[in-house]
């Protein structure tokens, strides 16, 4: 499924990956130089598992969410049900949808494209449906999305819930190197009661890449891979 987003563009006129103390790991990283026209920023390789995002054993089926080539993700939101799923005392997500734009650099800055979406979805039943699709959480201009973290449920002892989602988002300055992260919550996913915390995140200078979705009636987990971000 594939829906248009309003991004805000982003803003720098250059952009690559210091490769720091390992360089293997970014080998492919370029620095942008003044004298190139233009380029497109890309994830380079290799692409890494960084870990999994949610505890339930899952309902086995597992489908992967990526942009198309030359696309990078730009935003996430979660289907979450309308009421507490599963027994608990709370909503929980449903299904995943990530925003993937193209974002080219030139003398002016960088120039964002219309998002679109693709998403998974599980089957429902059990609390998880009806569900409503959150607003998504995008990026702010001149960052890449580098961490998701969600919550097991709102207590201890129950870890088979999604909820209280969030990314992280790392900023570069014009000559690609990392300056801050930034957390944005996801609309409409929070309870704010969230406990059973778990998380993945991409080494410096990476990027979200690759999510596996494990789905049943709702999702129940997200394997996270990161790639290194190149302009090419």
């Amino acid at each position: 499924m594939r829906t248009a987003l309003v991004l805000p563009l982003f803003a720098a006129c250059s952009f690559h990956v210091d490769a720091g103390a390992d360089a293997r790991v970014y080998q492919d990283a370029k620095e942008i130089d003044a004298p190139r026209t233009s380029c497109r920023v890309v994830p380079g390789t290799p692409v890494t598992v960084k870990g999994t995002v949610g505890f339930s054993g899952g309902g086995g089926n597992l489908n992967d969410l990526t942009c198309d080539p030359g696309e990078v993700i730009v935003g996430v939101a979660y289907d979450m049900s309308d009421g507490d799923a599963n027994g608990q005392n709370s909503p929980s997500a449903r299904g995943i949808r990530i925003a993937c734009a193209t974002l080219t650099i030139d003398a002016l800055g960088v120039h964002a494209s219309s998002p679109r979406t693709h998403d998974v979805d599980g089957a429902g039943g059990a609390g998880w449906s009806p569900s409503t699709w959150s607003f998504p959480a995008l990026c702010d201009a001149g960052s890449v999305l580098s961490k998701l973290t969600a919550h097991g449920g709102v207590t201890i002892n129950v870890t088979n819930l999604f909820l209280d989602t969030s990314i992280d988002c790392s900023r570069f300055d014009a000559k690609g190197q990392m300056t801050e992260t930034t957390t944005h919550v996801i609309p409409g996913s929070t309870s704010g009661l969230g406990m059973n915390e778990s998380s993945a995140t991409c080494d410096p200078g990476g990027q979200i890449v690759k999510l596996t979705a494990d789905t049943g009636a709702g999702l129940d987990s997200l394997v996270v891979s990161c790639a290194p971000t190149i302009c090419q």
